[in-house]
């Protein structure tokens, strides 16, 4: 687990965004899971990364019981469980449920909000060095996502919750578990195998 203060005086959201990107570039990888829904659907995914852009997302449950997408660079690595089959497609980068997308989100948080977004701290409950701190992030410009709700806590700075709507409609809505930062992990144990059938 990162360490660092773990009082943010006072809770403002200039401090809140200092200390959330201080915790976040002392990450070389992550392991969470994500619970909740996505496009209306239930969700429960294993998310694993590692510096600079690999990132690993496993399903379990609901129609996409057992798929994989794996991003890294540019490519989109997919493993389809009814054909076994993997595709590499182009990395999408403005779809909040994309991977990697979702990923700069936890983890590079203030630099995901820093050019496009106007942040508020909406809600700080509990006591101090142990509060939870809510951000909101709404688009300076006419954007895909409409706002943007990340829910902090202060001991660790560990994201809680993560809510995004998009069109007027929740798009995710997710708690965030079983976080775990810079647990070691080999980034050949979260690439796909080989064959490929490349669709870019």
């Amino acid at each position: 687990m990162l360490a660092f203060a773990a009082r943010i005086e006072p809770p403002t959201v200039e401090h809140v965004l200092a200390a959330v990107a201080q915790s976040q570039a002392a990450l070389v990888d992550l392991s969470t899971k994500l619970v909740g829904t996505v496009n209306g659907d239930p969700a429960n995914i294993l998310i694993q990364f590692v510096r600079p852009d690999l990132v690993r997302a496993e399903f379990f449950g609901g129609l996409l019981d057992g798929q994989v997408i794996v991003v890294e660079g540019d490519a989109q690595y997919t493993f389809q469980p009814l054909t076994g089959v993997t595709f590499i497609d182009p990395a999408e980068r403005d779809d909040i449920t994309d991977p990697a997308e979702l990923v700069r989100i936890i983890t590079d948080f203030s630099a995901f909000v820093a050019e496009n977004f106007q942040v508020s701290l909406v809600d700080v409950q509990g006591e101090a060095g142990q509060r939870v701190f809510t951000l909101l992030a709404v688009p300076l410009t006419a954007a895909l996502l409409d706002q943007v709700e990340l829910s902090l806590a202060e001991a660790d700075l560990r994201p809680l919750e993560l809510l995004a709507t998009s069109g007027g409609s929740v798009v995710m809505d997710v708690t965030i578990a079983e976080w775990q930062t810079n647990p070691g992990l080999n980034p050949d144990d979260l690439r796909l195998p080989e064959p490929y059938v490349d669709r870019r």
